[in-house]
């Protein structure tokens, strides 16, 4: 369980991105990092998370991902419990004939003008979850072919 002492500001200055093998930050020659740096935008964040301990401190859970070493931290509710709809494949015997589920879910957008991306086949749109435009065969229309992006657009 989490305690307040966990819940710190870190700053990293110079600090770069890597999309090798998933998401991952790098380091420069010039990169430095700050816990709890005297900073105005990070003393506000300090003075939320105190404000806030009881929420951040309730119940965090894990939720797999393949695509970083540490988990993200989901917040839930007190009484409520979040399940992924793999572990509810497998636990529950009751959901292994189900291949459709409804899913209830918020999401956080940072700019009102975002565009949500994507890739599906050209020819018969079928819908590929891969991070990469590498070409591929479709199973539905036996094509080689490149994926290509498609854009949706929520009016909020």
């Amino acid at each position: 369980m989490a305690t307040t002492a966990d819940l710190i500001v870190i700053l990293g200055r110079s600090i770069g991105i890597s999309t090798y093998q998933g998401l991952s930050l790098q380091s420069r020659f010039n990169s430095t990092i700050h816990l709890d740096p005297n900073y105005p935008q990070a003393i506000e964040l300090i003075n939320w998370t105190k404000e806030n301990k009881t929420i951040l401190l309730s119940r965090a859970s894990n939720k797999t991902s393949t695509n970083s070493s540490a988990p993200p931290m989901v917040v839930t509710p007190a009484g409520q419990q979040v399940i992924s709809i793999a572990q509810m494949y497998y636990v529950y015997d009751i959901f292994r004939h189900m291949r459709l589920f409804y899913v209830e879910a918020e999401m956080a957008i940072s700019d009102e003008f975002q565009e949500f991306c994507v890739l599906e086949c050209s020819g018969c749109k079928q819908k590929k979850r891969t991070k990469d435009r590498k070409d591929f065969e479709c199973p539905k229309c036996n094509r080689k072919l490149a994926l290509v992006p498609r854009y949706y657009t929520f009016d909020l």
